[in-house]
């Protein structure tokens, strides 16, 4: 049986839940503008193989980091969803 979440404790996970999103947004700005300033860089002075084979590096990255950045989003929500569900049925 769950244990009974108070209104503190609620706020607390509420207070994590929002952390790990704005964490999630701001590594997800960063990334973005450093992997923009990259292609630009790479774009304006490097030719032919050398800029296909990087420039293609930075997409995987960007990749791997979108889904890595949509794991951490679904977790919140999901720990988001299990707080309210817990704490309505005891209220």
């Amino acid at each position: 049986m769950l244990e009974k979440i108070t209104d503190y404790e609620y706020a607390q996970i509420e207070s994590a839940i929002n952390g790990i999103l704005g964490i999630r947004n701001n590594i997800s700005q960063y990334i973005l503008d450093s992997l923009f300033q990259s292609a630009e860089s790479f774009n304006k002075n490097w030719k032919g193989e050398a800029e296909t084979l990087f420039v293609g590096k930075l997409e995987l990255l960007y990749n791997a980091i979108s889904d890595t950045n949509t794991a951490a989003y679904n977790m919140a929500m999901s720990m988001s969803e299990q707080a309210s569900e817990i704490y309505k049925k005891q209220n």
